[in-house]
Formats: structure tokens, sequence, C-alpha cells
């Protein structure tokens, strides 16, 4: 990334380096369900979130909480998904790393059961579960490299939306 600059490396930070917090939706994780349960959901809004490369997804859950995902290609408003172990591994629905046939594309992958979702979550990315070993599925990501992740850790099946950013700017213009 490189170095900072001389005046932020001597302390004097200030509002020019904060990220702005004016503008932010809501966190963005998984919501806090039993492992065991399936929950159906409905898409009510695909939202751009200012400071955020990739859409949003607003879910009514059917115990009526709502939730934020980032949105995966092709998830349309009003569209159902589900989330649990039970759950089709087709686009937009949520499973445990272990229910995920070997091969798959998936994003927004937990690091561990819980914790809402760590990686590949950036506009056009996908990872790819590789294999299941027991206890731990091997995913590889974007760049090439492979990590072992707890197999109860929770994946959205299917590639973020906004890929097309960088081609609809091509100068860097965003």
């Amino acid at each position: 990334m490189g170095k900072r600059i001389l005046v932020r490396r001597r302390g004097k930070a200030g509002l020019q380096w904060l990220a702005p917090t004016k503008g932010k939706i809501s966190p963005v994780s998984y919501p806090r369900i039993d492992k065991n349960l399936t929950v159906g959901a409905t898409v009510v809004s695909i939202v751009h979130e200012r400071g955020r490369a990739a859409p949003l997804a607003k879910l009514q859950l059917d115990n009526g909480s709502i939730a934020w995902l980032p949105a995966v290609s092709g998830l349309e408003e009003g569209q159902k998904i589900m989330l649990g172990p039970m759950a089709p591994p087709v686009a937009g629905n949520v499973l445990p790393l272990s229910r995920i046939p070997e091969g798959t594309t998936v994003c927004n992958i937990e690091a561990h059961y819980g914790d809402g979702g760590k990686y590949v979550r950036v506009a056009g990315s996908s990872a790819i579960v590789f294999s299941q070993s027991g206890e731990y599925t091997v995913v590889k990501f974007p760049s090439g490299k492979s990590i072992f992740v707890d197999s109860s850790a929770r994946a959205t099946i299917g590639v973020v939306a906004g890929g097309g950013r960088i081609e609809a700017f091509p100068q860097g213009r965003q």
C-alpha cells in the first residue's frame, strides 16, 4: 500500500484521514440464528452504501428481523432465499461450508461460525470451495491462496455483485 505521509507519521492525525461515517446504512453480517435452523428470507431492496463498491441486499427474515448482506449477482428484489443447513446450494442462499459441494463459487465467508462474514466481500469477487476434510474445508481465494476454514462457518453461494464497476470507469473515475 505504501508508507504514510510525513505529517501523519508525526502524529498530526485529523479529519482529513478519517473514513466518513455519514451515509453508512448498517453493519453487514449474517443474522444470529441457530446452527441447525433453516430460515427463509425475502430481498426487500438492493441499495448502494457510501464507501462500498458492492451493493447491499436488505433481507426481511421470516421471523421479522432485518439483515444486511452483500448482494450476489442475479439477486433481485422480492426474491426468496434461505439461510441454514437445509437450503439448496443456489445463488443467494447462505449455507455452512460443510453443505456446499466442491467446486462451488462462494462469497462472504465466515472465519468462524457467528462472526458475520470476513472473507471475499468486494465487488465482483468469489472464492471456490476446493475440498472437504472432516471438520475443515479448504477454500481457494481469488488471489490463489488456499486456507482451511471451519466447516460450520457460513458462506453465500455466488459472486458478489458490482463486478462491472471497473469497466464502466476505465480511467479510475468512480
